[in-house]
C-alpha cells in the first residue's frame, strides 16, 4: 500500500509540473523559463516520493517506530530516556538479521526503552552525521561505516554505537549497551 502511496505522490507532483508547463505562454517556452519550472517541479516530486518510505522494509513490530530525518529531533533527540536507533539499508541481509534481533530485544524492554528504525537511503542526513562522528571518535582509520549501524541515545545524546552485524554476539551486545544506559 505504501508503494502505491509513493507512486501516487510522485504522479500528483508530476501532473502539477505538467500543468505548470501547459499554462505557460509560448514566449516562456522559448526562453527556457518553463523548463526550469518543470525541472523544479519534477525534483520536488522525486523528493516527495522519497520521503514516503516503502512499507516492505518497515518493521512489522508495534514496538519499533519508523523514523525519518523529518521527525528525528522529535522522536530521538527530544526524547527523555534511552532510544535505540537502527540505521539500515534495503537489500541488506545483515540489516534484516539485525532487525530480527532488535525486535526480540524490544519485546523485553517494552516501556523502558524506545526503539526506532531509520532507512539509510531516506534518512541520509542523520545517518551521515552520526557515522562520521563514530568514525572520528572510535576508529580514525575507518574510511567508511556501513549498515546496520546502531546508535544508543540517552536523553538526546549519542552515547554508544554498534557498527555491523555479528550473528554470534549481536543480541548480547545490544543488551549490554542498553543495560549500561539504564
Amino acid at each position: 500500500m505504501k508503494k502505491i502511496s509513493k507512486l501516487f505522490a510522485f504522479l500528483i507532483c508530476l501532473s502539477a509540473a505538467c500543468g505548470v508547463f501547459a499554462a505557460q505562454s509560448f514566449s516562456e517556452v522559448k526562453s527556457g523559463a518553463v523548463s526550469e519550472k518543470v525541472g523544479t517541479a519534477v525534483n520536488e516530486a522525486k523528493a516527495s516520493a522519497a520521503s514516503v518510505p516503502s512499507s516492505q522494509y518497515f518493521s512489522s513490530s508495534s514496538l519499533i517506530k519508523d523514523v525519518t530525518d523529518a521527525d528525528f529531533n522529535k522522536e530521538v533527540l527530544n526524547y527523555k530516556g534511552v532510544v535505540v536507533v537502527d540505521f539500515w539499508g534495503t537489500k541488506c541481509e545483515p540489516c534484516e538479521q539485525m532487525s530480527v534481533v532488535i525486535e526480540k530485544v524490544a519485546k523485553d524492554y517494552k516501556g523502558k526503552v524506545k526503539f526506532v528504525k531509520m532507512r539509510s537511503d531516506v534518512s541520509m542526513s542523520n545517518m551521515r552525521k552520526y557515522m562520521t562522528e563514530y568514525a572520528k571518535k572510535y576508529d580514525k582509520s575507518l574510511k567508511e561505516v556501513g549498515v546496520p549501524f546502531i546508535i544508543f541515545f540517552k536523553n538526546g545524546v549519542a552515547e554508544r554505537y554498534i557498527n555491523g552485524f555479528r550473528a554470534s554476539s549481536a543480541e548480547t551486545n545490544i543488551r549490554d549497551e542498553i543495560r549500561a544506559l539504564l
